[in-house]
This record gives C-alpha cells, sequence and structure tokens, in this order.
C-alpha cells in the first residue's frame, strides 16, 4: 500500500507492475530509500532491535536475537509481534521447514538497510556477541556460521593488536568449518572456507599450508582449474620459504590435478622437473607421493613399462614407511599399466588388491579409481556386471560428493547402456549435471560425443553433427593421448554409420594407438573392412587383435568375429558361419547387444542366401535397431554394403586369443 502511496507501483487487474519512477532511479536504490525511511520512522528500541537481528542473517531464533541484544527471550516476544505487524519481519509457519518458528525479514533488503545502518563497532560487537552464544551451544551444525561472524567480527575492526586477535580467531573458526564441510562431503564449500582463511592469513607457511589443502579437496570437487592455481600459490610460497618437501608435495598435486584435466604433456614436465628439483630428499614421503603420481601420468600416455618401473620405485620407498596413499595410488598405476602391457591377470589382482586397501583405510578417491580401472576387465566378461558395478560406484561417488567420479561413471553407464540396448538411459541425469554444475572440458566433451552417438544410431545425422562441432570445439582445450584417440574413435564411428568405410577403418585403427582402445579399434575397424571389402584393413585389424595374448570372452568374440568376416570374403563358409555363431551368442550372453546386432547385420549381408541362420541373425538385428528407432541406420548400412564376390574356398586361419578389452577410460 505504501509502495502505491507513493506511485511506486500500479496495480491493474488483480496484479502489480513496477511505474517509470522506479525504473529511472534503479529499483535497489528506491527500495533501499523506502526501508531506511520506514526504519527511520519505527521507535528506537525497534529499529536497534531489527538492526540486532540482521547480523544474525534473514532468519534468526529468538535465542540468539537475545543475545546479540543482551535481553532475555521473554521480554523480546513484544517487539518481535509489533515489527511483524508492521510486515518488518514475518514467521516461518511452513511444517515442512527447518527454520520453522524462526523470525525472518520480510525481504533481504529489508535486512540489508537494516545492516548498513550499523557503525563498524556496532557491528563488531554484535557479531562477538553472536559468535559467543553460538560457542556457548557447541553444536558442530554451526561452525560455518560461527566461522562467518567471527570473520565480520574482523572485518569491522581498525587494523592492530585487536584485529590481529580476531583474524586468529576467525582462522580457528574458518579451518573447523572447513572440517566440518569436508566430512559432509561438502567440498566446495570447504574449499570456499579455506579461501576465506588464507585472505586473513599472513604467515607464508601458514598460508602455504592452506592453499596446499585446498589444492588436495580439487580431487573431490573436479574444479581441477582452480586446484591447479592452489596447488601454484602453494608451490611459490615453498619454494620462497626454501621448504624443498613443501616443493614437492605442491608439485605432485599441480602435477596430479593437470593429469585429471587431460593435459599430461604439463602434468608429466612439472613432475619430471621436480623429480630433479627434489633429489635432495629422494628418500623422503615426499618424494614417494610423486613417484607414485609420475607413475599415473606415464600409465595414462601410453608409457607402460616407465609407469610400472616408476610405480616399483614409489613402492620401494613408500612400503617401509607405512604410507598408504602412496602405496595405494602407486598399485592402482602400477595394476592399469599391467592391464595394457599384456599382463592382464596380474594387472587386476594388483587392482582388486589396491581396491580393498583402500576402502579399508578410507581413501574414497582412490577406491573409486580402482574399481573405475577394473571396469575395464570385468565389461569383458560381462557387459551386465560390469553395469551393476558401476552404478554402485556412481552412487558412492554421489554420497562422498566426489565430482569427478560422478562425472566419470554417470558417462560411463549412458555408454554401456547403449551398448546393452537401452539406449538414452542416463541422458536425463547428464542433463540435470550439466543444468546444476560447472563440468570439466574433458567430460562436457564426454557428453557430447555420447550424445551425438546416440543421434547418430538413430539416424539424427544434423543431431549428431551438432553435438560433433561441441566436442570439436572443447576438444581444442585439451591436450591429451587419450582425448586425440577416442576423438579418432568417435569419428570412425560416424564415418561407419555412415557407410563410408575407407575412413571408418582408417580412423578406428588410428585410435588404437592409446591403450584404452587397443580392442574398440580394431573391432570397429575390422567392421568396417568387412562391410567394405576391405581386405588390407581386415588383415590389420585382425593382426592387431591377434597380436595380445589374453583377454576375456568378448575380446575373444570379437576377434572370433572379425575372423569370420574374414573367412567370408573368401569364400571359407563354414569357418564363417562357425565363427559368427560363437561370437553373436558370446555378445548376447555378456549382454553387448549393439555388439551382436552388428555382427548380425554383417552375416546377414555376407550370406545373402546362401545360409537361413544368417538371414535370421540379419532380421535379428534389424529388429533391434528399429525398437530403438534406428532403421535409418541400418538402411544406410545394407545400402552402402559392398557385396561378396564369388571366391575359391581358402585353407581356415587359426585364431589365437586376444587382448584384455579395455572400453573404459583408466584414471
Amino acid at each position: 500500500r505504501m509502495l502505491l502511496d507513493r506511485e511506486l507501483l500500479v496495480a491493474e487487474d488483480g496484479r502489480y507492475r513496477l511505474t517509470g519512477e522506479i525504473g529511472s532511479l534503479g529499483v535497489a536504490a528506491t527500495l533501499q530509500a523506502l526501508i531506511a525511511s520506514r526504519l527511520d520512522a519505527a521507535q528506537p528500541e525497534d529499529r536497534a532491535l531489527l538492526q540486532d537481528a540482521s547480523v544474525l542473517g534473514q532468519s534468526f531464533t529468538i535465542d540468539a536475537l537475545a543475545a546479540v541484544a543482551g535481553e532475555e527471550p521473554p521480554v523480546l516476544a513484544e517487539r518481535l509481534d509489533r515489527l511483524v505487524r508492521r510486515q518488518l519481519l514475518t514467521v516461518d509457519a511452513d511444517p515442512r521447514s527447518p527454520e520453522r518458528g524462526q523470525h525472518k525479514f520480510v525481504q533481504a533488503v529489508v535486512r540489508e538497510v537494516a545492516y548498513a545502518s550499523l557503525a563498524r563497532p556496532d557491528r563488531r560487537a554484535r557479531h562477538l556477541a553472536a559468535a559467543r552464544h553460538l560457542e556457548g551451544l557447541g553444536e558442530e551444525e554451526t561452525a560455518g556460521v560461527l566461522a562467518s561472524h567471527y570473520l565480520s567480527a574482523h572485518e569491522a575492526s581498525r587494523p592492530g593488536p585487536e584485529a590481529d586477535a580476531l583474524a586468529a580467531q576467525a582462522r580457528l573458526a574458518l579451518v573447523a568449518a572447513a572440517d566440518r564441510a569436508a566430512a559432509l562431503h561438502s567440498h566446495l564449500q570447504a574449499v570456499g572456507y579455506l579461501e576465506q582463511t588464507i585472505s586473513i592469513t599472513a604467515d607464508p607457511a601458514e598460508q602455504a599450508g592452506l592453499y596446499l589443502r585446498a589444492a588436495e579437496l580439487g580431487d573431490q570437487t573436479s574444479d581441477y582449474e582452480r586446484a591447479i592455481e592452489h596447488a601454484r600459490a602453494a608451490h611459490e610460497l615453498y619454494r620462497g620459504l626454501g621448504d624443498l618437501a613443501g616443493v614437492v608435495r605442491a608439485a605432485t598435486w599441480m602435477g596430479r590435478h593437470y593429469t585429471s584435466s587431460k593435459v599430461e604433456p604439463q602434468a608429466v614436465a612439472v613432475m619430471e622437473e621436480t623429480l630433479t628439483e627434489g633429489g635432495a630428499i629422494d628418500t623422503s614421503p615426499e618424494y614417494a607421493a610423486l613417484l607414485a603420481e609420475l607413475s599415473r601420468v606415464y600409465m595414462m600416455t601410453g608409457r607402460h613399462s616407465e609407469a610400472i618401473s616408476t610405480a616399483d620405485r614409489a613402492l620401494v620407498l613408500a612400503g617401509p614407511q607405512r604410507l598408504v596413499r602412496p602405496v595405494v595410488e602407486a598399485l592402482i598405476n602400477k595394476g592399469t599399466a599391467m592391464l595394457h602391457a599384456e599382463r592382464a591377470i596380474e594387472g587386476a589382482a594388483i587392482l582388486r588388491g589396491a581396491a580393498a586397501e583402500a576402502d579399508g583405510h578410507a581413501l574414497t578417491a582412490s577406491a573409486l579409481r580402482a574399481r573405475n580401472n577394473l571396469l575395464g576387465v570385468i565389461s569383458d566378461e560381462d557387459l551386465g556386471a560390469a553395469i551393476a558395478l558401476t552404478e554402485e560406484s556412481y552412487q558412492l561417488a554421489v554420497r562422498l560428493g566426489n565430482q569427478g567420479f560422478v562425472f566419470q561413471f554417470v558417462s560411463l553407464l549412458a555408454g554401456m547402456s547403449q551398448n546393452s540396448g537401452e539406449w538414452g538411459a542416463w541422458m536425463d541425469e547428464i542433463q540435470a549435471l550439466e543444468d546444476g554444475e560447472v563440468v570439466p572440458p574433458f567430460y562436457a566433451l564426454w557428453f557430447a560425443g555420447l550424445r551425438a552417438r546416440l543421434a547418430a544410431l538413430r539416424g539424427d545425422r544434423a543431431g549428431a553433427a551438432a553435438e560433433r562441432a561441441k566436442a570439436t570445439e572443447i576438444s581444442s582445450q585439451l591436450d591429451s593421448q587419450i582425448v586425440t584417440a577416442s576423438g579418432s574413435l568417435q569419428n570412425a564411428f560416424h564415418a561407419f554409420l555412415g557407410g563410408d568405410w575407407a575412413a571408418a577403418a582408417r580412423q578406428a585403427l588410428e585410435s588404437a594407438t592409446d591403450a584404452n582402445f587397443i580392442v574398440e579399434g580394431p573391432d570397429l575397424a575390422a567392421a568396417a573392412a568387412v562391410a567394405g571389402n576391405l581386405r588390407d584393413e581386415l588383415a590389420e585389424a585382425v593382426r592387431m587383435l591377434r597380436h595380445q595374448q589374453s583377454g576375456g570372452r568378448l575380446t575373444t568374440a570379437i576377434l572370433t568375429a572379425a575372423e569370420a568376416g574374414q573367412a567370408a570374403r573368401e569364400g571359407r563358409w563354414d569357418e564363417a558361419r562357425a565363427g559368427y555363431r560363437h561370437a553373436l551368442e558370446t555378445k548376447h550372453d555378456a549382454r553387448d547387444l549393439l555388439g551382436e546386432a552388428l555382427g548380425g547385420l554383417a552375416w546377414g549381408m555376407l550370406a545373402g542366401d546362401r545360409d537361413p541362420e544368417a538371414a535370421a541373425a540379419g532380421a535379428a538385428a534389424e529388429q533391434f535397431f528399429t525398437e530403438r528407432g534406428g532403421a535409418a541406420t541400418v538402411a544406410t548400412y545394407r545400402a552402402a554394403f559392398v557385396p561378396v564376390q564369388a571366391s575359391e574356398p581358402t585353407e581356415p586361419v587359426p585364431g589365437r586369443q586376444a587382448s584384455s578389452r579395455s572400453a573404459v577410460p583408466s584414471r
């Protein structure tokens, strides 16, 4: 009504709109002036009570207000009722609200004006009173609010001994708040508290420790750019202090986050330089941790023998000193490198042991990483089992607030679901993450790739092209072997679905230069070469699959299907039939239904009228795609398929076992 009287609002058909006067003066300034005039008109004791309440936030309990005002709660009741009647305060009556029964300001601007009217000494005194009240309650959940009051009291103080004392109290309270937030898996909030602590810390050594702790939380937040900046700040401070152990610790975290953010050359440069610089303390716990982390980036960039030997160096140092985290991290890196270096049984055993140790010592990030790197082994035997473990790991990452692994596992689930026939599963969860979180570039790239792949499977070329354009733009921000290789594989997949067999085979083979795609790449290359009658490319894909020495049943089925396609192109029909039959049955049992359908299409097209069993497999494959909106994919495949020409039978080529399949990006 007052706004209407002042012609700041106009009522029209039961609605209110701002007048031109507010637009010309500025809404915020006009409202603040209006609220200030209302506060000036209030009784002095009521105005003072609003000022007291403003220190407590938008809502407050009567006990907290009594502590700040220096009054007993019953004395304040009548004055609060009067402020409610004047529509400056209200009472939260929502039975679902955790603040039910508390008083609150009707608008944030009312509180802001009341707070702004307090002189600095008065703000300081009131914030201290509020802090002492909270300390008296002794409740852990108020740690953040307590810290904010000490920080505000410090900000309202003049420089000098008194301000320094308040800064010390604020630092203690902020660190306790960071501890509490981290314990509740609210890691971004914990980083915020640490940054506030740094802002009121003058001692360089203390600052360096705080920066380093904030950097460590980057493992949980996935805000790698911010974590790298924290690690770099700690690195510079430790160097200025002549603290070599601190320099090594900071460089280790800087390198770790460079690796996680997929700028691996920078990770290698930072850590290899520090390896030389830290030679004077090469038996220290810090040096052991550096070696463990360096072995990770070697593993991620395909330097498998160096990853294993560097991990072993870390284990020799860390084991006798019982440094659990470096031991577990080195074991994960060594085991994963072994998976890719034809030592799959050893690698899997080491990873399982590392996961158990991580669980036993509450090293949550390490436990999740070990499980992620094991998924390639599990998915090679049973995609359904891999999906179940990934979903369990995803839920654990959500509970622990580890955003990096939330992104990792939801991406894996969406991709595995496409292979298992559940097209579109988990894409809503990905959309929700994009709407509510800052997504690191690598995962934004992955999300775009998943959408492009799904659109292409359904024959939506325009949608696929739009998502691929996004992916190309994002990938330019990264410098990573896995990003380059996965880009080649994505290009190959889209070329395959478009019937460009030569481009698909070439780029699929290129992707196999990265250990994560040593089976997926040749698998797709073989499928394209069979469809396009590309004898050389097919022979190369089969050679690459045979080159490996041990693998699960899906990898074996992939090799068998490739050899069956080769046999069919060479007129060895009995061998082709036996190979396709075994490969398709295996893929079906292991829940790789997309792989089964693509194999069925190939067999049906190769055999033509020669084999009713092949024709049935082709029809089943067409039904699989059609039921999921992918009829256009089948039409394109059949139109581009190069028909089989009459050919003299040749002797069968003996097959060999292939390697452990890893369609799961290592971390």
